[in-house]
């Protein structure tokens, strides 16, 4: 027998899902199955960053290409803070600066 968990969503409440498989021909299907829609998801994804990415970089040229590279230096420039995998604004008049020049657009 195989216990699998799938997830669904990445964030706050998301999901856990037990099933239990057993060696049946039927269960390697479901099983199969459900690799390749994981994969197929993880793959749309995949590719809506980095079509993100390429826009924003390329055509529209409003990000540097290292991404993450750029928000460390402004880090390490007290322009940003670090909280997990999220940034912020350290300095108020800076945010509304951005806001506003963003606003104007």
């Amino acid at each position: 027998m195989t216990l699998i968990a799938v997830r669904d969503g990445g964030g706050i409440g998301d999901h856990e899902t037990f099933i239990l498989l057993g060696s049946s021909k039927a269960d390697h299907i479901i099983l199969s199955l459900l690799v390749f829609v994981g994969l197929i998801c993880g793959a749309i994804a995949c590719i809506k960053h980095f079509s993100m990415r390429l826009v924003l970089f390329a055509i529209a040229k409003v990000i540097p290409w290292d991404y993450a590279r750029f928000l460390n230096y402004c880090v390490e420039r007290r322009l940003l803070q670090r909280i997990g995998g999220r940034y912020r604004f350290l300095h108020r008049e800076l945010l509304e600066h951005f806001a506003q020049k963003a606003g104007g657009v």
